[in-house]
């Protein structure tokens, strides 16, 4: 409850500064063909509609495996459930390195274990199961098969996508036919929706 006096020494005044829209921020930003101002609108409108666009198709499917899903009979091994949950284990930890941290730092730092990440991650380990034989079904009764030429172009596709060669990005991914993997499920999601 005392007054308390401060003395500052001021070294330094900054202002934010707003670019210039011009041609040269247009491609700092990545759009190498936009050279005015309304283009560079449209361009960031059709941007944003294509992402509303994805995001509303992904509730969308994530809706239809949903509903889907609780038409599903058999009981799914625990084992199988488990390995799922250790894979989403190692995803969170390799995302933990990205930001410098160790599980077990972040262990520490959230009073958690791992056997509480394991019970707290369960259930949507149990749902990523359901949904891949759900998806599987679907390709099987469909005969969606991928040839290693269709998988070859889609790789090409994705590799310049991601700024890579055909080669890193087939390895990167886990080898062809994983591609192939990708393709194949991705096409029964696609029948699923419709």
């Amino acid at each position: 409850g005392k007054e308390v006096k401060f003395d500052v020494t001021l070294r330094e005044i900054k202002e934010r500064v707003l670019p210039e829209l011009n041609e040269e921020f247009y491609q700092d930003l990545g759009f190498e063909d936009v050279k005015t101002e309304k283009e560079f609108n449209d361009e960031v409108k059709k941007m944003i509609e294509a992402r509303k666009e994805e995001e509303a198709k992904n509730k969308y499917m994530d809706e239809v495996l949903e509903a889907a899903a609780k038409n599903m009979k058999g009981e799914i091994n625990p084992e199988i459930i488990d390995d799922e949950v250790h894979r989403m284990i190692h995803q969170f930890a390799e995302q933990m390195k990205m930001q410098g941290l160790s599980l077990e730092q972040y262990f520490e730092f959230t009073g958690s274990s791992h056997e509480d990440m394991h019970k707290q991650m369960e259930p949507e380990a149990t749902k990523r199961v359901k949904y891949r034989y759900l998806i599987e079904e679907v390709a099987n009764a469909e005969k969606i098969e991928i040839n290693d030429a269709d998988a070859e172009a889609e790789a090409v596709k994705m590799a310049v996508k991601y700024g890579m060669s055909k080669e890193d990005f087939i390895k990167n991914f886990g080898g062809l036919d994983v591609v192939k993997y990708d393709m194949k499920m991705r096409k029964a999601l696609e029948i699923l929706g419709e």
